[in-house]
């Protein structure tokens, strides 16, 4: 398990097919995870808070919009528009993947 206090991003990403999972990254004057480049990058059940900048930033440039994504093979970021906490944990929204593609969303609690 990694804990991550960085001056910059506390993990940092110019691979392709790297998995980043249960880490505590924390107190990063950047952001949390930040992808210059690569695809099949995969970060799963990490507990990221507390960060100067972004959670996870694809291309390292702040907010990206749909239109404009190069990191991550082009693939869009999903948009939540419900989650409820109840069981089974109802989640609605777009998947904003590549055409075929299905997303992973997974909750933690």
């Amino acid at each position: 398990m990694l804990s991550s206090i960085s001056a910059s991003s506390g993990v940092h990403i110019n691979a392709n097919s790297t998995r980043v999972d249960e880490n505590t990254i924390h107190d990063n004057m950047g952001n949390g995870i930040g992808v210059l480049s690569g695809a099949g990058n995969e970060f799963l059940g990490n507990s990221i808070f507390d960060n100067g900048g972004l959670g996870i930033d694809l291309n390292l440039d702040g907010p990206t919009t749909q239109a404009v994504l190069i990191a991550n093979n082009n693939q869009r970021h999903p948009q939540i528009t419900r989650a409820e906490v109840t069981s089974p944990w109802p989640v609605g929204g777009a998947a904003g993947e590549a055409p075929n593609r299905l997303p992973q969303v997974r909750q933690a609690g």
